[in-house]
């Protein structure tokens, strides 16, 4: 990939170099991200493709760093906010120090 081996990358990074050159290649075809994403084999979807869709998904994002009970109702306030998934944003710190968090 670019000459990088994605090895010595971090997640973040590879994550956002795909969405760049999968954006530049959908850009390059001319058709939107989400038609070059789209699966052939897939039910046709109810709405017209060539309307926006009237609402995108996204996820909550929970940081590990707080204690459990904190970490808990952070959680359970996006739920009820209506996140469907939730996603664990990992720690910089040592694992000893994420134990001893989320054991208050």
């Amino acid at each position: 990939m670019l000459g990088l081996d994605p090895a010595n990358l971090y997640p973040s990074v590879r994550c956002g170099l795909e969405g760049a050159l999968l954006t530049a290649l959908a850009q390059a075809h001319n058709i939107p991200l989400a038609n070059l994403l789209h699966r052939q084999d897939a039910p046709p979807p109810a709405e017209d493709p060539a309307q926006p869709p009237e609402a995108v998904l996204v996820n909550g994002l929970l940081d590990c760093c707080s204690t459990i009970v904190a970490f808990t109702e952070e959680a359970l306030d996006m739920v009820a906010q209506g996140y469907c998934a939730l996603k664990i944003k990992a720690c910089c710190l040592s694992v000893d120090h994420a134990l001893r968090q989320s054991s208050k």
